[in-house]
């Protein structure tokens, strides 16, 4: 087939359009009278008739010849089709197909090669070239054999390649360098070094010297499997040979060296290229970083490291990481960002966002994670469990308690799950003065604690920071628990807080106690059932008094979550206000400055939960005031207008971020079933 197209290439079958019309005709020139001595010249168009058809006679043949090409072609190209067709249905045999075909010409036979590698037959290929070159004697060519061989000794099929190669010395066929260097290298490769080393002394018999490139694959095989003395040894006997190494030995030799962790030998060879002013490739640049990355030699690991940058040689992944855990080992934090600004990964990863953040986040520095965050908003990355337990794990070695909080309650709104580290996080954050227990309440009534327990953070991250309390626990308990109980044991986060693996803390026992105590605060602030039967909130002002904010807000949740209500003063809503500022109903009544929606110093909290805003006057010292609103059951138009004004609030703490989780997605919701 292929020298089918060939020939159509030759002839103008493919680089010309394929049309049957009759050609163009060229241009002629008209032929002009020319008067001599007062009488016009004899007309041609006698001539120019005869000469048209001399022209067009030999192009209609040749148009023929070509339409005879295509239908040949064509032809060659079904019968080419109809073979591999046969050869692929199951149980198909390529010696039956060619008894049955009688013969096969030149790109039918290579084509039922390339069908029959590809399909892992490969020990087929030289019975049948056996039977189709005894078609014709013709076929006896050293190029025929040679591709053979060549193919052989790439599937590994030694024995076959060389009873290929004993063949063709009986026909008398001169055997090439290829060949040899195939052989030895297919044996080296296996290793079966004497074999290869018994067609290396054959190949100096007949007066093939060894060249750079059968030195080279004895090399290469040596360094694969690990024999170093013999790979010395090689290379002395290359030189005493009279085969001087090349640029491509060396750089071969310093790859190999390199993940020997022979760093001397390495280091020595790399002089040797710079004094002879050889070419150091990419590839054996990089494998000098490795092995100083494997042997954490900073120094020259920085110096490799700049020059690759030089280079803009692309990095893999497994070195990015090995290089960043040299970093973070040597509490080179800053370095992290650089790692994850020059890596530019294929696949999507959000490996470089993590060393950037990861960056900043071990440096505690908040403007740092600021940029980072607003560089992801940016380019669209999406929040992942990695990202989130990051920002984390900083907060919680800053203590800052406060946007601590503020996160964990808005990880299920990013539909992000929890995963060990972020349980452990909570926990550990709660043995140092943090009251987590709210937040464990949420997510276990969300069902978080029931899921199997998962570990979806990058470990660089816990390199970075460390195995908290939680998690030491987790594996101390995990290891004490046998082979077999291990496996059948169903790990959830539930099971481990059931543990009381957690020291200081009966924390099965204090969840239940919360639970208790919200039961009790939604039954104390059910003051009466109305005419249809559906509880009805008492005033703000007929509350309990010492009520817990966030105790409130989650009874509250809970109560909207479980039981119909219905809202006589019916809204709740929460302002912030100064020490100075005027309190209670007064600020409901919009006395309190600004738009009437909170005091003038109330701000968003912002898109960006790890934001710290700097204190505006007295903003330092404010608290929280629960006030009632007055809206009635009777009048939709108020209850409307009070509803945009719910959803326009302003929360400015970390409580107002829980009443925007917990209050506002269920009091919004309940006002709207009102009005319709």
């Amino acid at each position: 087939m292929e020298g089918a197209i060939k020939k159509f290439q030759i002839h103008g079958g493919i680089v010309t359009p394929l049309s049957l019309a009759a050609p163009r005709k060229p241009r002629t020139r008209r032929p002009t009278s020319v008067a001599v001595r007062g009488k016009k010249s004899r007309s041609p168009n006698t001539h120019l008739q005869s000469s048209r058809h001399e022209i067009e006679a030999p192009r209609c043949s040749g148009s023929t010849q070509h339409r005879a090409m295509l239908v040949e072609a064509f032809h060659e190209h079904r019968m080419l089709n109809s073979l591999l067709q046969r050869l692929g249905e199951e149980g198909a045999c390529p010696l039956r197909l060619l008894e049955d075909d009688g013969d096969w010409t030149r790109d039918q036979f290579w084509a039922v090669v390339k069908s029959l590698r590809h399909a892992s037959r490969s020990r087929e290929i030289l019975k049948v070239f056996d039977l189709w070159k005894d078609r014709r004697p013709s076929r006896l060519t050293e190029f025929n054999y040679e591709t053979i061989i060549l193919l052989l000794c790439e599937e590994g099929l030694m024995d076959e390649a060389v009873s290929a190669f004993q063949e063709m010395k009986n026909n008398y066929l001169r055997a090439s360098v290829e060949i040899y260097n195939a052989i030895v290298h297919g044996y080296a490769n296996r290793g079966c070094f004497d074999d290869a080393l018994l067609f290396l002394d054959e190949m100096r018999e007949n007066d093939l010297g060894p060249d750079n490139t059968t030195y080279n694959g004895l090399i290469r095989a040596y360094g694969k499997y690990k024999m170093y003395d013999e790979l010395g040894m090689c290379v002395k006997k290359m030189e005493s040979s009279g085969c001087l190494p090349d640029h491509m030995t060396y750089n071969l030799l310093i790859r190999e060296f390199s993940r020997a962790g022979l760093l001397q030998q390495m280091e020595r060879l790399q002089q040797t290229m710079f004094s002879k002013r050889m070419y150091l490739q990419p590839s054996s640049l990089v494998s000098m970083l490795d092995a100083y990355a494997n042997f954490g030699v900073l120094a020259k690991m920085e110096k490799a490291y700049i020059r690759v940058l030089k280079a803009q040689i692309p990095l893999k992944e497994d070195l990015i990481r090995k290089l960043a855990g040299i970093y973070i080992e040597n509490y080179m934090f800053s370095r992290l960002d650089d790692l994850g600004r020059h890596y530019s990964p294929t696949g999507g990863s959000e490996l470089p966002w993590c060393l950037r953040l990861l960056s900043n986040a071990r440096l505690l520095s908040y403007k740092g994670m600021d940029l980072v965050v607003g560089e992801m908003e940016e380019a669209g990355v999406p929040w992942s469990v990695t990202l989130a337990n990051t920002v984390f794990l900083a907060l919680l070695k800053m203590k800052d308690f406060k946007h601590l909080r503020s996160l964990l309650l808005r990880l299920p709104a990013e539909g992000l799950k929890p995963d060990i580290v972020t349980f452990g996080v909570l926990l550990d954050a709660n043995r140092i003065g943090f009251d987590g227990f709210p937040i464990l309440d949420v997510w276990r009534r969300i069902g978080f604690l029931y899921r199997d327990v998962e570990m979806e953070t990058d470990p660089l991250v816990l390199t970075a920071f460390g195995k908290g309390h939680f998690l030491r626990s987790c594996e101390d308990i995990y290891y004490s628990f046998e082979l077999e109980n291990r496996a059948k044991t169903r790990w959830t986060y539930n099971t481990l807080i059931d543990s009381r693996i957690y020291e200081n803390c009966a924390l099965a026992s204090k969840l239940d106690e919360i639970e208790t105590r919200h039961i009790l605060m939604c039954e104390t602030i059910l003051g009466s059932v109305n005419k249809d039967g559906i509880p009805v909130i008492l005033p703000v002002g007929q509350w309990p008094p010492g009520m817990s904010l966030h105790d409130l807000l989650t009874a509250l949740s809970n109560l909207l979550h479980n039981w119909q209500v219905e809202l006589i003063p019916s809204f709740v809503k929460i302002l912030t206000c100064s020490s100075s500022s005027p309190k209670g109903p007064a600020m409901a009544a919009g006395k309190s400055g600004g738009d009437g929606e909170g005091p003038a110093s109330g701000r968003y909290f912002g898109h960006d939960p790890i934001k710290r805003h700097p204190p505006r006057g007295n903003a330092s010292r404010r608290r929280i005031w629960l006030v009632g609103g007055c809206p009635t059951s009777g009048d939709g138009g108020r209850l409307q207008r009070w509803q945009r004004r719910i959803t326009r609030a302003e929360f400015v703490d970390t409580p107002r971020s829980i009443a925007r989780d917990l209050w506002l997605r269920t009091v919004t919701i309940t006002l709207r079933d009102s009005v319709n």
